[in-house]
């Protein structure tokens, strides 16, 4: 038998790989629900995602994958985001009218950065701080990407490795494609945008539905899928383990994939997690008395005054996720687990009403008609200037056991989109089922 541990995007996929090849699989779940980083939550007549996930892929094996899945429950969405900088909001991608739209002073700090930077030799582009200066300048490094990286990962961008950039800005654009590379890329991409609209593929029944139709899928192809057990501990020997403890029943296992929080994983083994953390995620979920008063469906706040650095707008994904004329607000506010926001969650209720006033997303306090919260623990890996060494420590120290695999953003440790785990689901499945064959071989 497989164990897959977490029941999301990248061990669901792996377990209906599998499945689908005749391997028995069991899926091992600590949440209430399947589906991780992309469940949904339902309140009455809103539902909610886990901010604004969506499928956008070049890939055309996992373009195949997700039609498989959805089959006619997709839908094909334009998007429509931005970012709020200067009491403004300006549409992201980049459009020209932004160009028009930006302080004067601004629009000239960004100008003298497109002629330094032409004389520039590149030097060390190892931190956030290095990398952003040398491909945007100054002025956007100052007004948008050091204050929105230091809010979401609670860390001096001079702390935090480049990674953190190149992967950021490719995935806030979704396009890597058109991904603006430096300053003069970005004003580029403003002037001449591409010809076709940025689209994706989103489910009718909410992102949650996705991991709900694999499930059913999984257990149609007699996989089991155990939601609600923590696995407990593992019994190793020969550098292989042999079982495992689910609810104080031990079960035999041919190979463990573990798709759950890297640090959750060594703390199970014993060894050092070398000092690796996550980001947790609070989420403030809002039920408002009428429709969506911006027409992003989601937008980005690197305001440090402003406590959330990400709204999305379900009913601009989906309809349904709203009674009519009425709509949904997701806010996301991180922390770490354990600090004040994290306890005090209930209490920061008057501070977001004040600031979805002052960012323009409600008029009156007395449009929100219902709160709900969740927190989410380990959502985002913390990108510190030495985490290569220290990540790499790790993957030595788990090597030793054979049968093991990590794989997934939190398994890995990789801040990855969604089509970006069905890619590694993938690949992780095809070297177990060659493994497999090999072995009756």
């Amino acid at each position: 038998m497989v164990l897959i541990v977490g029941a999301g995007i990248t061990g669901l996929t792996i377990a209906y790989l599998l499945a689908q090849a005749g391997i028995r699989v069991l899926v091992l779940e600590k949440e209430k629900r399947v589906g991780g980083l992309a469940k949904s939550f339902r309140y009455g007549d809103f539902t909610f995602d886990i901010g604004p996930h969506r499928f956008y892929t070049h890939n055309q094996r996992v373009l195949a994958f997700i039609r498989e899945v959805l089959g006619d429950e997709g839908k094909i969405l334009e998007r429509r985001t931005a970012v709020h900088f200067g009491n403004r909001y300006y549409s992201w991608p980049l459009q020209p009218q932004a160009l028009f739209k930006l302080p004067l002073p601004i629009t000239l700090r960004a100008a003298r950065d497109v002629i330094t930077q032409r004389f520039k030799g590149k030097g060390p582009e190892r931190s956030f701080r290095d990398y952003i200066l040398h491909q945007y300048g100054s002025t956007l490094y100052e007004v948008f990407f050091r204050d929105y990286t230091q809010k979401f990962l609670g860390i001096p961008s001079e702390e935090t490795h480049a990674t953190w950039a190149q992967m950021g800005i490719i995935k806030a654009v979704i396009n890597e494609k058109v991904a603006p590379r430096g300053l003069i890329g970005l004003i580029r991409m403003a002037l001449f945008p591409p010809a076709a609209s940025l689209k994706f593929i989103y489910p009718k029944g909410m992102m949650g539905s996705f991991c709900e139709i694999l499930a059913e899928k999984i257990k149609d192809l007699e996989g089991e899928i155990l939601v609600s057990h923590p696995l407990e501990k593992f019994k190793i020997s020969k550098e292989r383990i042999k079982t495992v403890s689910i609810q104080g029943k031990r079960w035999p296992v041919e190979r463990v994939i573990w798709t759950a929080p890297l640090t959750s994983l060594c703390s199970l083994l014993q060894i050092p997690s070398r000092g690796l953390e996550y980001r947790a995620l609070l989420l403030y979920l809002l039920e408002v008395n009428h429709p969506p008063l911006l027409p992003y469906q989601w937008c980005y706040y690197g305001d440090p005054k402003v406590i959330f650095s990400r709204v999305s707008q379900p009913s601009l994904f989906n309809e349904s996720a709203a009674p009519s004329g009425q709509s949904g607000l997701c806010l996301e506010i991180l922390c770490q687990k354990g600090d004040d926001y994290w306890q005090n969650y209930r209490g920061l209720k008057d501070r977001v009403l004040a600031d979805l006033m002052k960012v323009g997303l409600i008029g009156r306090k007395e449009e929100i008609m219902g709160f709900h919260y969740q927190r989410i623990p380990e959502a985002y890996p913390i990108y510190r200037i030495d985490y290569p060494q220290r990540l790499t420590q790790i993957k030595k120290d788990l090597s030793r056991i054979s049968n093991l695999v990590i794989a997934g953003r939190s398994g890995s440790f990789w801040y990855n989109n969604m089509d970006e785990c069905i890619e590694m689901a993938s690949r992780v499945a095809s070297q177990v089922i060659r493994a497999k064959s090999g072995d009756k071989g």
